[in-house]
């Protein structure tokens, strides 16, 4: 099956969708800046692992911080990706990779990308299937020790005035959480599965999204596309007619989307009963004091779990028995 069709001057990509909502706006190709070194061979060997566990532990940071980032956003669950990739960064194996590298004449920046890759393979080549689906979170964790060689970003960092629909080859779950999501309609990637992290996350964020459709021509940046997930495809300088058939279909999902969320907020404050007559109590995860009142808000009864590592990692030291007291 083709994955483009041309009708008229407009043109139609088909993937595979993630959710179910559709989108209209500018296409923006994603773009990354890579201004890491280029140098293969260093003569100081521990300037090079000094600099690579201060990357280790900056990328830690930043990881923790998209962890938190995701967790208040999008959910626990799908903030877990975090937690692994904080795993994989300590990963004993891994460091050892790389700093046999460096042993052996190698910079940082070169050592961290071929360890990546041969740690990648070895993942790849397990036979546990979850844990060989591991290897595509390396490529993440990568960029992100690179970039904290580097002492900057990845991306070009600019601010966009107006909302648009996101292109990219593929999106690690750490650039997929650092969207911002007011200015995200959607996005489309070249590649990926519909299990994989980046899909996994645009569906907890509510983000219509579409995967796989294969490669777009760079010429395409600034065109207007509609976005379709539930059908699966994406129209990229559509003709009158078919924006016109979009814009309908659109009012109709929104009203759809809107008629639901009345119902579930009419649902907050009413019990909880089974219909065998059982009460049970609805209880909320949080972790911060700030989370309270949304979930009270929401029906809430009470709270279940309060993820107080949070308490730990706000502070640069232990906190006190009185500081955990007055937060529990």
């Amino acid at each position: 099956m083709r994955n483009t069709e041309q009708q008229n001057s407009s043109l139609t990509l088909h993937g595979v969708g993630i959710g179910a909502g559709s989108a209209c706006g500018t296409l923006k190709f994603y773009q990354r800046i890579s201004a890491y070194s280029s140098k293969a061979e260093v003569g100081d060997r521990e300037t090079e692992r000094k600099r690579l566990l201060e990357a280790r532990e900056k990328a830690k940071r930043k990881i923790e911080l998209l962890h938190q980032k995701a967790l208040a956003e999008i959910g626990e669950k799908e903030a877990e990706i975090f937690e692994i990739h904080g795993m994989l960064i300590d990963d004993e194996d891994f460091a050892d990779l790389m700093n046999a590298l460096i042993e052996e004449g190698i910079a940082a920046e070169k050592a961290v990308s071929n360890a990546a890759q041969k740690y990648a393979e070895i993942l790849q080549a397990l036979p546990d299937p979850y844990l060989s689906a591991r290897a595509a979170d390396i490529g993440d964790i990568e960029r992100q020790i690179l970039a904290a060689l580097d002492g900057g970003g990845e991306t070009d960092g600019a601010e966009e005035s107006e909302a648009y629909i996101l292109v990219a080859d593929d999106l690690a779950p750490s650039e997929t959480v650092s969207l911002d999501k007011s200015k995200i309609l959607g996005f489309v990637t070249f590649g990926g599965t519909p299990n994989s992290h980046t899909a996994i996350l645009a569906r907890a964020m509510g983000i219509p999204a579409l995967i796989g459709v294969g490669s777009m021509e760079a010429s395409l940046d600034g065109e207007t596309g509609l976005l379709n997930a539930g059908e699966g495809t994406l129209v990229v300088s559509p003709n009158e007619a078919e924006r016109s058939s979009f814009q309908k279909k659109m009012g109709q999902e929104n009203e759809l989307a809107r008629e639901h969320e009345k119902y579930l907020r009419s649902l907050i404050n009413k019990p909880a009963i089974t219909r065998s007559g059982r009460k049970l109590l609805i209880y909320a995860n949080v972790g911060r004091e700030e989370d309270v009142a949304p979930a009270l808000l929401n029906g809430a009864e009470g709270i279940g779990l309060l993820r107080s590592e949070f308490l730990y990692l706000s502070l640069d030291r232990y906190p006190t028995e009185e500081e955990l007291f007055e937060s529990y």
